[in-house]
């Protein structure tokens, strides 16, 4: 068995090589022609480096280390006369490897919408490469670098990391991609005044001699248009707005336009800039509507939480009534249909007994299955976890082939019934929408335990593709259906990229409600 594991694995590699070579090829080629646009304040390719690793999967990390190799082998081969080949071979080995097992951290978190843990992710790559550049060639060029040890460092890093949060974002438009029917929102008059405005400024400081703006910094007025974007579109906004942003003072600093050349005044604003770059995109985080970011559900604005729970746990009494009834009469078909078959065989007729008797078992577990819809009854005896698993709707799940194996963790049985009613509707409720309203397979995950002090459950409900993101339609049929149950049960809910997590606490109300 394991040989021919071995095997496939080896033929699937041979398969993949092809795609991995053109991965390397287009990777190596990308990072020579930004760097023939770069400076040193602006150092494209750092940022092509982190985006080539978000968005491509892990197989084909090996290949964009070669194609790594092959653009530095391009780009300083040319250097060793001067250099050395010493400081060619040691400076080319550790950008790519350092930075992938940094990336590696935050990916999935990305991948997933939470897109802030890149930016201490790239200043934290941007700071360590870096200065390990300028330590080599202290220690391994023939004769030091000009410039103090720091300012280099420091200089190097603003530079890569304004490359980083200009390249970044795009690729994570390119991971999460607006649906269509967004797009023309991108056409409205606030949004083209505050494109055009961003046009006009970078014109003007393109054409305009920096002798006539006097003290204005006029890369630090470019950012205004771009806050407009992010407060008009969110994280979307932010993510075309700050590169536009960065490529924008790109163009207007005054520069040979050869990879190395610097500004110094210049300098100054784009450290500014940069700080604002970084700030406009937690901004976008915070306020982005496309997204769905992190909201605590506020009171019912008219309504009493606890009238609403005691409703709520009525009107299960009420189900479980009509259910227990229902059953009730299907015993006692099924016990008329037991003794018509007893019947039958005292006739001599056992075929047709042995079909009466198959039909009561086919009819009741149906029944039992079927009711379990309306109430869950077993949910009273085993439990949350259980009542999910071998009642109905289980059934219903498995026959989806949609609904992958569930992450159950904790003692449901110590969470009161009312609570437990209230998350089983939630459940369902939520696995029925995502159901209808997306694509791909679903994955249940819930969690019981203590929450600040009291008992609850957290449960997260999602897609396993992290990558795809959930429809605006989806949540807006979520929050009619059931955010007010969890509102009333002192719950939470926040929208994670592909996932939505709720959590419900037992409140001392509900616990005096009679079972």
């Amino acid at each position: 068995m394991s040989d021919s594991k071995l095997v496939r694995g080896f033929q699937a590699r041979l398969l993949e090589l092809p795609e991995g070579l053109l991965v390397a090829a287009l990777y190596a080629a990308a990072c020579w022609a930004s760097r023939q646009v770069s400076v040193d304040q602006f150092f494209l390719p750092a940022g092509i480096r982190i985006a080539a690793l978000l968005v491509c999967r892990p197989r084909m990390w090996p290949y964009l280390l070669l194609g790594d190799y092959a653009y530095f082998a391009c780009v300083r081969a040319p250097m060793v006369e001067r250099y050395g080949l010493t400081w060619a071979l040691i400076a080319s080995s550790y950008p790519f490897p350092l930075v992938a097992s940094l990336v590696h951290i935050c990916r999935r978190e990305v991948r997933s919408g939470d897109y802030a843990s890149f930016l201490p992710i790239s200043l934290i790559s941007a700071l360590a490469i870096n200065f390990l550049n300028v330590t080599a060639a202290h220690l391994l060029w023939p004769e030091p670098p000009q410039g103090d040890y720091w300012v280099l460092g420091v200089r190097y890093t603003i530079g890569e990391f304004l490359a980083i949060v200009t390249v970044v974002p795009l690729a994570m438009l390119w991971l999460r991609p607006a649906p269509l029917r967004t797009l023309g929102c991108w056409l409205h008059a606030p949004t083209l005044i505050m494109v055009l405005a961003l046009a006009s400024m970078t014109g003007f400081a393109f054409y305009v001699p920096t002798r006539y703006l006097g003290d204005v910094p006029i890369q630090l007025l470019m950012t205004l248009p771009v806050i407009g974007l992010a407060l008009l579109h969110g994280w979307r906004g932010v993510a075309i707005g700050v590169p536009a942003l960065n490529f924008a003072i790109h163009l207007s600093t005054a520069t040979t336009g050869l990879p190395g050349s610097f500004d110094p005044s210049t300098f100054t604003n784009q450290v500014g800039v940069a700080l604002v770059a970084a700030t406009l995109i937690l901004f976008g985080l915070v306020v982005r509507r496309d997204e769905g970011a992190s909201a605590k559900l506020l009171p019912l604005a008219t309504g009493d939480h606890r009238a609403f729970r005691f409703s709520q746990h009525a009107l299960e009494m009420t189900l479980k009534r009509h259910v227990l009834g229902i059953r009730k009469i299907y015993e006692d078909i099924d016990r008329s249909v037991c003794d018509l078959a007893d019947w039958l065989e005292e006739r001599k007729h056992p075929e047709m007994a042995k079909v009466m008797r198959q039909f009561a078992t086919i009819s009741s577990r149906e029944m039992r299955d079927r009711s379990s819809l309306i109430y869950p009854t077993s949910l009273e005896h085993v439990g949350l976890y259980l009542a999910l698993q071998v009642g109905g709707i289980g059934q219903e799940w498995r026959s989806s082939h949609r609904v992958a194996e569930h992450q159950l963790s904790g003692d449901p049985c110590q969470l009161s019934i009312p609570l437990q009613l209230a998350a089983y509707r939630t459940i369902t409720e939520t696995v029925s929408l995502m159901l209808d309203k997306e694509r791909g397979p679903v994955r249940l995950r819930a969690r019981c335990g203590c929450i600040g002090g009291r008992r609850g459950v957290v449960i997260v409900i999602g897609l396993l593709d992290v990558s795809a993101c959930l429809t605006p339609e989806f949540r807006s049929a979520y929050m009619k259906r059931v955010a007010a149950v969890i509102a009333t049960y002192g719950g939470r809910i926040e929208y994670q990229g592909n996932r939505v997590r709720m959590s419900l606490i037992d409140m001392d109300e509900v616990d005096s409600v009679p079972h």
